[in-house]
């Protein structure tokens, strides 16, 4: 019997010779396929990989760092910038409020005036305009107001 197993182990490593003469003549023909066969050395070809990945991932991930910087940054001027929008909407919302406090005061006098029909008119149409703007509007007329209330003001 131990002939028997002695010519098993003899044509198996027959046929791993072969497959691996077919494979290196395969890697001569072929240009796509490297020199030395994946089979020669395959720890140096890994090793190759691994470091050709390692770079791809690092150069990625400073990419990825560099954006997240500039997010970052970005993103602290528009809090602050966000900060002060708040502020104008109050402004604006308090605007409002004072027109429709002064429409009641108006509407409260008794007698009626042309002058008194004008001025709610105006008042009225006025906080139409103010209700149906966008926000960067309400922010740009706050701006507006601000420099109109010192040139022109309404009496009480």
């Amino acid at each position: 019997m131990p002939g028997g197993r002695s010519s098993s182990k003899h044509s198996g490593k027959l046929a791993r010779q072969l497959l691996f003469s077919e494979a290196l003549q395969h890697s001569w023909t072929s240009p796509s396929v490297p020199e030395v066969h994946p089979l020669v050395q395959p720890r140096t070809m890994t090793d190759q990989v691994q470091k050709t990945t390692r770079d791809r991932i690092l150069q990625e991930i400073s990419v990825v760092g560099r954006r997240v910087e500039w997010m970052g940054s970005m993103m602290a001027s528009l809090t602050e910038e966000t900060k002060l929008m708040y502020l104008d909407i109050a402004g604006f919302q308090s605007q409002v409020t004072s027109l429709e406090q002064r429409v009641m005061t108006v509407e409260a006098h008794a007698i009626s005036s042309p002058d008194r029909e004008q001025e709610l008119l105006y008042l009225r149409s006025k906080l139409i305009d103010l209700e149906d703007m966008s926000c960067r509007d309400k922010i740009r007329f706050l701006g507006f107001r601000k420099t109109s209330k010192e040139q022109t003001s309404t009496p009480s």
